[in-house]
């Protein structure tokens, strides 16, 4: 979704004013995002911390993580919905593409095997959890 999101900037944008295509992808990236996390924080880490007490440093980190992401998006909706300079939101979207890539490599490797053998008994995630949307 970044990736798609940066797609809606090009020479021009980035030169003058935001696209409402812009606008609509980082909304998306927002929106989307920001429900997943609240998925996790609701259902995933309270599951996790009561199956498997020892993983509570780990859940923690991924929380402090989703704040700081929280923040971040906070702050690109602001930008966008107030006509930043696409060069601007540029480089915010790349900002939160790294914090992005360095969560999700931190939740695969202390979470996925762990998952997969667990078979997520007892866990109840919403359908937009596994669909994205």
């Amino acid at each position: 979704m970044l990736d798609d999101a940066r797609e809606g900037l090009d020479a021009t944008v980035l030169a003058a004013s935001l696209t409402d295509d812009l606008v609509v992808r980082c909304r998306a990236v927002c929106t989307t995002l920001g429900a997943h996390h609240r998925d996790e924080d609701a259902a995933l880490f309270p599951w996790l911390r009561r199956e498997f007490p020892g993983l509570g440093p780990v859940v923690d980190g991924l929380v402090q993580d989703h704040a700081m992401i929280g923040s971040l998006l906070s702050d690109l909706q602001h930008l966008v919905g107030s006509g930043a300079p696409g060069d601007l939101v540029l480089r915010h979207l790349e900002g939160v593409d790294a914090i992005m890539e360095n969560h999700f490599r931190y939740e695969e490797r202390e979470l996925v095997a762990l998952l997969d053998a667990s078979d997520g008994a007892g866990l109840v995630l919403p359908d937009r959890f596994w669909s994205g949307g």
